[in-house]
């Protein structure tokens, strides 16, 4: 899940969360030491609820990070009114559908 949080961090930004150091040993050092993100202008180039999503795949610690079951059903209650369920919304549709 760390993985996914740098891919999307580059996909946004353009770049890794640490230094572009060519050394890797030195490199390797940062991305060990990495504790938290910056975000180019404070996040504001991307969505807030994007920039929590990445800053929680990015945390240190992997058990504190969320599992994909919990990411996919976070991104679905993004996309879907919660007081609507998916199902409920193609259910409703089919009914409305004109004769």
């Amino acid at each position: 899940m760390w993985s996914l949080g740098i891919i999307l961090y580059f996909l946004c930004y353009s770049r890794v969360p640490w230094s572009q150091i060519e050394n890797t040993d030195h490199l390797t050092r940062e991305i060990l030491d990495f504790e938290e993100p910056f975000y180019p202008d404070g996040g504001e180039r991307v969505s807030p609820i994007f920039v929590s999503i990445m800053s929680r795949l990015l945390v240190k610690d992997s058990r504190k990070r969320p599992t994909a079951a919990t990411l996919l059903s976070e991104i679905e209650s993004i996309r879907t009114p919660s007081s609507v369920s998916t199902s409920r919304m193609i259910s409703l549709s089919l009914n409305n559908k004109p004769s």
